[in-house]
């Protein structure tokens, strides 16, 4: 580590502090490279730290030391409250002989931060990074047939960074007596030097390019004769609740590498962000040696995805572009990925993790488990979602702020909806979190801490239909046995000052934007009320655990209807005489009924309803019971017993029953997904088979126009209806229903028609392809590939979302809010009422 005289004027003014009054704060003279700083001494205490305060506000900084051990952790303050402490680890996979730390990016620009550990000397490198948006003609982020490639110069790459100063030890140039204090050599450093001498024809290079008209590289250009491995990494900084853009955050690596480590460049030849925008990073072109593998530069390229995928799921777009890359290079380099090749004596595939050629945890688990999905993908050319693994841990933020790996024992917490949240100052929203358990747990047990960037956030907890103020942790409202969920309500109130905050919840940080007039008292009375009384989930028993991680958005909180609209479904029965056994304090056409059953007929007149040989109404007949079940005992068949109002009326010359009940009763009647079938993708499928019923309910949207009912219980023509039995028989079923009551998939403010089918052959088809002409919203439904379906047979029109993907998914973690982003793109999960 090379220590700068400007680095070290960079922090302008030190302070030191101690939360107990800084009564044993030490403070001692160290040398290093000639330079004499103050340094303090942690000692043993972790709650002595120093506070580093910038004139000039800045975006992420490392930490250099001159030591192979850093023992530090670092906090921001963010609108006067101090975030989390972060633990800092050293950068070794990457060059053995750098005594840099990892990247810490703020989630806005700061002033203050404070440093406290073991390590006595340190030195800060602060960073800032331009948000103005890229410099070229198309927007970055505009949807696309396919992934595209910022060039340098059009995400912003500082060029200076080339040619200024002196360059550190570098990896793709091994230097094994740089900045090795105590003269000995790591294994890392004994291994490169093996493989030097074993294969030394794989570390020949054609030629080098020491600069150019702008000055001498820093880093010079050395090339490669051909290239044969294609390397994936992930980035290690978490992009979860980071409100940057990918821009911004290419930007900070570009600095974070040429500057703070010293190279002149980005290590990395590719860069993929959350949204799949891909980046080119190492400048030089085709062939030329990056810096992304200690000691494996030579023939190789390497590609970063953006995150810690140690701790969070890479995006499907991030892992789409990453495959259409692969591919892509693949061709340029001639690179066939089918067949195996011999590199320091490992016989590898084309396509390696990091992992594959040192030991390190890069790329991360939900890479490292699923490269194999990637390798496959990119063989066969399509550029497929994957599927992730559930990790056998859970994260947690401590009491103290650090962020621990939990063995996922106990209970897995997941986000329902955005961790963005914005607002007027003093306003409230409530969020949703799924809480799953994998043992049993009692009632109030600790089961997150919450952690506030400013004490003014409200946090209140609903437990058992009571809110209770919140401090420092959520507790489990209700005992819990194995493998059963609860939705947990947390209603939240902004601050009354404008500005930028945080809130984490366990390790789920929600970002907190306040800005705008101020809410009235008047407004903040009505906003409360509607808060406060808008219905939670039900409690609900899935079969198996979601996944932990981000989830699509979900409703925004809204007072959720019980009953919901009003359906009317046509019942397959057929005769000219019925026979039904109605509920209790039931009545005909507004008249109560005497005991026993009413006989319905086929006349002149309409239907003829008596009872004990009376005629009692002619006409339409309408058998109202608010609260029993109707009997047809005239149908030979158990499914036969029907909520809320039957009604008799000729159709066409033919007696038919109609059965008028609330939209939740009638979803809950369903023999859509039967309780043999996973829980989430039941919930999917209550979603799909609301929507798709709320649609036809609207009179602009008729399924059967010009008749007497909005739907009927044939599959093949509208939906599987059974009734009453049914709720008996699947009692999942009901609680899917019930856990997203009043919810439907929405476009531009339109409730959509969701089509959902059985099976196909590995991938849905679009409207057009079954003939369906101006069908509503058709860009939701384009053809999309269906791989857990592969190998079973077409079973259905092929539209929306298929049964066999949808098992597929939920059998591998997936909630029901990732599947119906999937089948049904470009659609927001809102209230059905809005």
């Amino acid at each position: 580590m090379h220590w700068s005289p400007r680095a070290l004027l960079t922090v302008l003014r030190t302070v030191t502090l101690s939360e107990e009054l800084a009564k044993q704060v030490t403070s001692r003279r160290v040398l290093i490279g000639g330079l004499t700083i103050l340094a303090c001494s942690a000692a043993v205490s972790p709650k002595s730290y120093t506070v580093h305060k910038f004139d000039e506000p800045i975006d992420a900084l490392s930490i250099g030391v001159p030591t192979d051990v850093i023992n530090l952790q670092v906090s921001a303050k963010v609108n006067r409250e101090w975030l989390p402490w972060q633990s800092l680890e050293l950068e070794k996979e990457f060059d053995p002989t750098l005594r840099e730390s990892n990247l810490v990016t703020f989630p806005v620009a700061i002033s203050e931060v404070r440093v406290r550990g073991a390590t006595e000397a340190y030195e800060v490198h602060p960073l800032r990074v331009s948000d103005q948006p890229v410099s070229y003609l198309e927007a970055a982020l505009t949807p696309r047939t396919r992934p595209t490639i910022l060039l340098r110069d059009q995400w912003g790459a500082d060029d200076s960074l080339l040619y200024n100063g002196k360059a550190n030890t570098r990896s793709d140039e091994p230097d094994v007596e740089n900045g090795i204090s105590n003269g000995k050599k790591t294994e890392r450093e004994i291994e490169c030097e093996q493989w030097e001498k074993e294969y030394p024809e794989q570390f020949q290079t054609t030629r080098t390019v020491g600069g150019d008209s702008g000055g001498t590289f820093r880093w010079p250009l050395r090339y490669s004769p051909e290239v044969n491995i294609l390397t994936v990494h992930h980035t290690a900084s978490r992009t979860t609740g980071d409100a940057r853009t990918g821009v911004e955050r290419m930007r900070l690596l570009y600095q974070y590498h040429a500057k703070n480590r010293g190279w002149g460049d980005v290590g990395y030849h590719y860069i993929i962000d959350e949204n799949g925008q891909i980046y080119e990073g190492r400048q030089g072109g085709a062939g030329v040696v990056g810096g992304h593998a200690y000691c494996s530069n030579v023939g190789t390229v390497g590609v970063a995805l953006m995150g810690n995928f140690d701790e969070e799921q890479p995006t499907q777009a991030q892992m789409q572009a990453s495959q259409w890359l692969l591919r892509r290079l693949a061709d340029q380099y001639k690179i066939n990925v089918s067949q195996e090749v011999s590199y320091h004596g490992k016989v590898l595939s084309p396509i390696v993790g990091h992992g594959d050629l040192v030991t390190t945890a890069c790329p991360g688990f939900f890479i490292r488990e699923t490269l194999t999905q990637v390798r496959k993908n990119v063989r066969s050319g399509i550029t497929g979602n994957i599927r992730f693994p559930v990790p056998p841990w859970r994260s947690a933020v401590t009491r103290r702020g650090t962020t621990t790996r939990i063995p996922t024992a106990k209970i897995r917490l997941i986000p329902s909806g955005s961790l963005d949240v914005t607002g007027r100052p003093g306003a409230q929203t409530v969020i949703s979190l799924l809480l799953q358990a994998e043992a049993a747990l009692n009632p109030r047990e600790r089961i997150a801490d919450v952690v506030r960037s400013d004490r003014t956030i409200g946090v209140w907890q609903d437990v058992e239909g009571r809110e209770m103020r919140v401090r420092d942790e959520l507790i489990l409202p209700q005992r819990m046995r194995t493998g059963e969920a609860v939705s947990l309500r947390v209603r939240i109130q902004l601050p009354q000052k404008e500005g930028t905050y945080t809130l984490t919840i366990d390790d789920i940080p929600y970002v907190l934007t306040v800005s705008g007039r101020p809410l009235s008292d008047q407004e903040k009375n009505i906003q409360e009320k509607a808060q406060r009384t808008s219905s939670p989930l039900i409690p609900s028993t899935p079969t198996r655990p979601g996944l932990l991680g981000l989830v699509p958005q979900r409703a925004k909180p809204t007072t959720v209807q019980s009953k919901g609209p009003p359906i009317r479904i046509r019942l397959g029965w057929t005769g000219d005489v019925a026979r039904i056994a109605p509920g209790n304090g039931a009545k005909v056409n507004g008249r109560s009924l005497a005991a026993g059953s009413v006989q319905l007929e086929k006349t002149q007149a309409g239907c003829r309803a008596s009872q004990n040989g009376t005629e009692i109404a002619l006409g339409i007949i309408r058998i109202d019971s608010p609260s029993g079940i109707h009997t047809v005992e005239s149908w030979d068949r158990s499914s036969n017993r029907f909520r809320g109002a039957i009604e008799c009326q000729m159709v066409d010359g033919q007696l038919a029953l109609i059965n008028e009940l609330p939209l939740e009763d009638y979803l809950a009647g369903l023999a859509e997904e039967p309780d043999s079938e996973p829980y989430e993708k039941q919930r999917a499928f209550a979603v799909a088979a609301r929507s798709y019923a709320a649609f036809y309910v609207s009179a602009q949207n008729r399924k059967f126009p010009g008749k007497p009912y909005d739907g009927d219980d044939s599959p093949a023509r509208f939906q599987a209806y059974g009734g009453a039995v049914l709720e008996t028989a699947n009692p999942a079923w009901v609680r899917a229903v019930r856990s997203t009551s009043g919810l439907v998939l929405k476009k531009d403010g339109q409730t959509v028609k969701t089509p959902y089918f059985s099976s196909d052959s590995g991938r849905t088809k679009s409207p057009d392809e079954v003939r369906w002409p101006n069908f509503p919203f058709a860009e939701v439904f384009l053809s999309k590939p269906d791989p857990w379906c592969k190998g079973l047979s077409d079973n259905g029109h092929g539209v929306g979302m298929s049964g066999c993907g949808s098992e597929g998914q939920a059998n591998e973690g997936k909630i029901a809010e990732q599947i119906l982003e999937y089948y049904y793109p470009g659609t927001k999960l809102e209230s059905l009422s809005d």
